[in-house]
Parts: structure tokens; C-alpha cells; sequence
């Protein structure tokens, strides 16, 4: 195969300088000046050749460098494309669980208002009871205490009513007499 090439690159050199053979006209000379057609088809062979083995090193790593990197950006291109159709179905996923996850949701925070409605009834239901338990204690507490100043008054009302009669029945000597009696019950007891 490398011989067909070299030959079919050898072709291709003389082909130009074989087409330019009839330009000269009749000062030319008729027919192929084969030395000069040797001479020129191995210049061209030489010059490709030495190009070639000069570029040959630095031109196959160039394009195996350049077929990795296009490899692996075919490769990175793939597996995006594969995330990026995963994250799809994921989204797709959670849209149809979203109206169902909203409904939740929206059941729990109903049941969770609810809860906190009757939880703070119950509070305001033992706040009520409480401040009316605290209310009924006051007024017994201040019942107790008014009568309880009611009977002092009354004690104290009927002591000095009980004084006045005494003393509007007592005369000066049943006065006199009882301090008589008095001072000697002292004496006695001293």
C-alpha cells in the first residue's frame, strides 16, 4: 500500500510539468526532455519526503492529541447529556409529585391549624377558668374579711352600747361600790 501511495504521489508531482511540455510553441522542442522530467520528479519526491519524515513525529502526535481531545469531548458531551437527562426525568419526576406533595402540604397545615385553634382554646378555656377560680377566692377572701369587720364593728358597737346602758343605770354609789370592790380584789391578790 505504501508503494501505490508513493507512486500515485510521484504521478501527481510530473503530471503538471507533463501538461506544460506543448507551450512553447515551434521554437520548443518536439517531444519530453526525459532527464529533466527525472530531475524534477525526484526534486518533488525528495522535498515530500523530507517534509514528511520532518513532519511526520510532530504532525501524528498533533492529530492523536487532537482525536483524545476530541474523544474526550465527546465523552464529556455524552455524559452531560446523560445528566442533563437524568436531572430531566428527576424534574419531570418531581412536577407530577408536586401537586400531590402541595396537597399534602396544604392538608397538614390545615390539620396543624387546627390543632393550634383547639390548643389555644384549651389555653383560653384554662385561662378563663383560672382567672374565675382567682376571681371567686377574692370575693370569699373579701367576704370573710367583711364580716369579719362586721362582727368587730358589731362587738365594738354593742360594747359601747352595753357601756352607755351601764352607765345610765349605774348611779354614783353602785360606781363607788364596784371600785371598792375592785381595789380589793387587788389587794387581795397582792
Amino acid at each position: 500500500m505504501n508503494k501505490f501511495r508513493l507512486l500515485f504521489l510521484c504521478f501527481v508531482c510530473v503530471l503538471p510539468v507533463l501538461a506544460s511540455g506543448g507551450e512553447a510553441g515551434e521554437a520548443a522542442h518536439h517531444g519530453i526532455e526525459w532527464m529533466k522530467l527525472l530531475q524534477q520528479a525526484f526534486n518533488t519526491v525528495l522535498f515530500f519526503g523530507l517534509i514528511f519524515y520532518l513532519i511526520r513525529k510532530p504532525a501524528a502526535e498533533f492529530f492523536s492529541g487532537r482525536l483524545r481531545h476530541i474523544k474526550e469531548s465527546l465523552e464529556m458531551a455524552e455524559k452531560s447529556r446523560q445528566e442533563a437527562k437524568s436531572r430531566l426525568a428527576e424534574i419531570e419526576s418531581k412536577m407530577q409529585n408536586l401537586e400531590s406533595e402541595l396537597k399534602q402540604i396544604e392538608e397538614q397545615a390545615h390539620l396543624d391549624a387546627e390543632r393550634e385553634k383547639e390548643r389555644i382554646q384549651e389555653a383560653a378555656q384554662k385561662d378563663v377558668e383560672r382567672i374565675l377560680q382567682q376571681a371567686r377566692e377574692e370575693v370569699e377572701f373579701r367576704k370573710r374579711r367583711a364580716i369579719t369587720e362586721l362582727k368587730q364593728f358589731a362587738v365594738e358597737l354593742s360594747f359601747q352600747h352595753a357601756e352607755a346602758d351601764l352607765q345610765k343605770q349605774l348611779d354614783a354609789g353602785t360606781r363607788q361600790r364596784l371600785r371598792e370592790d375592785f381595789v380589793h380584789s387587788m389587794e387581795a391578790k397582792l
